[in-house]
Order: C-alpha cells, then sequence, then structure tokens
C-alpha cells in the first residue's frame, strides 16, 4: 500500500516534470570559485549578439578571438556551443592592458586589486543556432584575485567591466564578416 504523503509527492513531481520550468535547457556552463558562495551560471552573465554566420563559424571565429589575447580555449565542445577557459590565470595584464580595465576586484593600498594580484578569470563564449545561417553568440567572464603578498587572505571577488567581452564580441563578429 502506498501511502497518502507519498503518493502525493510522486503525483507533484510528476506535475512538477510536466510544467514548462522543467522544459527549459540546462545552463551549460556553471563554475564555483571562492569568494563567490554560491556556483556562477555563466549562462546568466552572457550579454548576447545576433550575427550572420553559422554556430561553427562562430565557434571557430571564437577561438581566434581568444587565441588574439593569448587565452588558450581549453574547452572547445561544437555539441553543446561552448568555447571556454574556466581557469584562466593572469597577473598584471592581458594582451598589454592593464587588468583592472578589463576587471574590478576591488581596490587596496597600491590601487585596482586586479593589476597587483594572481587572478583567475572564467571566461566563456556561448553559442546557439537561429533560423537560416544566423547565429547567437554570449560572452561571460567572472573572476577572483588573490594578493600575492604578505599573508594568506581570502580571494577578492572580480566582476567584469564588460571591456573584454565588448572586445572579444568585435573580433568574432570581424572575423565573421571576413570570412577568416
Amino acid at each position: 500500500m502506498v501511502r497518502p504523503l507519498v503518493l502525493a509527492a510522486l503525483t507533484a513531481a510528476g506535475i512538477a516534470a510536466a510544467s514548462p520550468l522543467a522544459a527549459q535547457v540546462a545552463p551549460r556552463v556553471v563554475v564555483r570559485m571562492r569568494p563567490f558562495t554560491a556556483p556562477i551560471v555563466l549562462d546568466t552573465l552572457a550579454r548576447t549578439h545576433d550575427v550572420d554566420g553559422t554556430p561553427s563559424a562562430v565557434l571557430g571565429a571564437a577561438v581566434g578571438a581568444f587565441e588574439s589575447f593569448k587565452i588558450k580555449a581549453e574547452v572547445v565542445d561544437s555539441g553543446r556551443g561552448i568555447v571556454a577557459n574556466l581557469k584562466f590565470v593572469k597577473s598584471g595584464s592581458l594582451a598589454g592592458v592593464q587588468l583592472s580595465r578589463f576587471v574590478n576586484c576591488g581596490t587596496g593600498i597600491t590601487g585596482p586589486n586586479a593589476d597587483g594580484s594572481r587572478v583567475t578569470l572564467a571566461i566563456a563564449v556561448l553559442v546557439d543556432p537561429l533560423s537560416g545561417s544566423r547565429a547567437r553568440f554570449g560572452i561571460a567572464v567572472v573572476g577572483s584575485a588573490i594578493n600575492m603578498t604578505g599573508s594568506s587572505v581570502e580571494p577578492n571577488a572580480c566582476l567584469s567591466t564588460g571591456v573584454l567581452e565588448e572586445k572579444l564580441a568585435d573580433i568574432i563578429t570581424n572575423r565573421l564578416a571576413s570570412g577568416s
């Protein structure tokens, strides 16, 4: 005999599974990093761009954009539409530009923490097909900074200024427009 509470729970689970919320696609890229206490769903941070080009062309252009910043594309997944480096470690500058231009990790006595700390970034380009030969891509960046001088301290959260995403998006759209 099935107890009434168990039956009610199973029925509710069946209704929840059939609801539109259950039909939503699971996030593609989730990272955990200190000092953030909850998982970070990069899919929710991405600013999207609609472009002329197939998803595979956009993925190729994204890999090229990473290369132009000397960021190794650790994840290239054409099935899920992902180009990413989820543990990109950098100190001081990226492509000749101070890191504080790309991420805000707070400010210390010597200036922006991003410029004087070891910064770990999670960077992802997420690509979705649209109708015809069009695609939508989004770029997300988040990170943390650890001050390497002095005693052991908790890392600082680094939030994107939007500049890196903008520069990567420009490179991707220019590569698509030129066919390279």
